[in-house]
């Protein structure tokens, strides 16, 4: 649960610290360049105006790929963590029985198998929001999206409605607190 709790911490920096700056720079830079060229008018700069821009928005656009690779990687480690928790209630089961591992709690209330259910919950929200982050990512890409559509975008990057109500924070943090003996203290 830990190692789950670890994941989800991750990927909340990963969409809100590194994600977001990069989707609300990109913007800004856009924004920036049309204003410039609207100022202009028909004359012409008298130094170098659409290609430094250019060049920031190709690397939000980067930084966003990264960060895109980065949730994958965290999504995947989710899986492989929930699949090992499933794979210890089988083996409980089967060692201790059924009404062990479905029926015993493990510290105040809860048993093994509720655990397990629960974390095992948690990947139907965070594919959903991983998705959801890729298609933004990539509706972000274009140089011709409109400001409103950009920050409708940056707007759900930051909101993530998949986990408003199903992500870890909303369904596992304060259980893991009030259920797992020593539950954040150091290992």
């Amino acid at each position: 649960m830990q190692e789950l709790c670890s994941i989800t911490q991750t990927w909340h920096d990963l969409v809100f610290l590194d994600g977001l700056k990069a989707a609300t720079n990109l913007v800004d830079t856009r924004t920036d360049l049309d204003n410039d060229i609207s100022l202009l008018s028909n004359m012409l700069p008298r130094y170098p105006l659409v290609a430094p821009k250019l060049a920031i928005m190709e690397k939000c656009i980067a930084e966003l790929d990264v960060v895109v690779t980065k949730l994958q990687k965290q999504f995947c480690k989710m899986v492989a963590v929930v699949d090992n928790l499933e794979a210890v209630l089988i083996e409980v089961h089967n060692i201790k029985g059924w009404k062990w591992a479905h029926e015993q709690p493990l510290w105040v209330t809860w048993s093994l198998e509720k655990f397990v259910t629960s974390a095992s919950q948690l990947v139907i929200p965070y594919h959903r929001s991983l998705d959801m982050h890729i298609e933004l990512a990539n509706s972000l890409r274009s140089h011709s999206v409109s400001f409103e559509d950009s920050r409708r975008a940056v707007l759900k990057w930051a909101e993530q409605p998949s986990l408003l109500d199903l992500g870890w924070d909303a369904s596992l943090g304060d259980i893991c607190h009030i259920e797992i003996e020593r539950w954040g203290m150091p290992r």
